[in-house]
Order: C-alpha cells, then sequence, then structure tokens
C-alpha cells in the first residue's frame, strides 16, 4: 500500500508549533515536520513529510501567544477550502 499523498500541510494555535525567535528558523514543530534539519536530527532523515512528497506545501499560520479564542477567530478562518487530503497540526491551551 502506497502512502496518502496530501496537498497540504496546515499549523495553527501557539508557539509549540512556531517558528520561535528562541529556536531560529525551521526548527519549529511544524517546520521539522514538514522539513527536517537532517544535520541536527539525523536519526528522522528521510521520515519528513517532504521526503515522503515533495509537492506538499506549507501553511504555516500558528502564532506566538495564540489562544484558543485567537486560534479559532483568526487563524481557522484563513484556511481555504481544498479538494484534495491536507495534514493539520494544531497546538492549542499552552496560554489559556
Amino acid at each position: 500500500m502506497s502512502a496518502p499523498r496530501y496537498h497540504a500541510l496546515i499549523s495553527v494555535g501557539d508557539n509549540l508549533a512556531i517558528d520561535g525567535p528562541d529556536l531560529g528558523p525551521g526548527r519549529g514543530a511544524a517546520s521539522l515536520f514538514y522539513k527536517n534539519r537532517d544535520s541536527e536530527w539525523p536519526e528522522f532523515r528521510g521520515r519528513d513529510l517532504v521526503t515522503r512528497d515533495p509537492s506538499v506545501r506549507p501553511f504555516m499560520l500558528a502564532q506566538d501567544k495564540a489562544t484558543i479564542g485567537t486560534t479559532l477567530t483568526n487563524q481557522l478562518k484563513r484556511i481555504q477550502p481544498y479538494d484534495e487530503p491536507v495534514l493539520v497540526i494544531v497546538t492549542v491551551g499552552g496560554l489559556d
């Protein structure tokens, strides 16, 4: 059985998913799920989403200091409808 293909990876929620100032670009949870930093995490080499499916596109909507309320009112409404399967990462509750 082949692995499913996804059109997009969408990340919504709080700072657990973002590339915050303490981490730097490409080091947040959603970014690493999309594309691993093989030099820093060699045990995950080849296990990231873009290696499985290079056509998948990231949409990182999560924000620092987001709450469940701001995620529902600001971030989720920015997700456009898709005719193809997408993956969604949701991280909320740390600040509520």
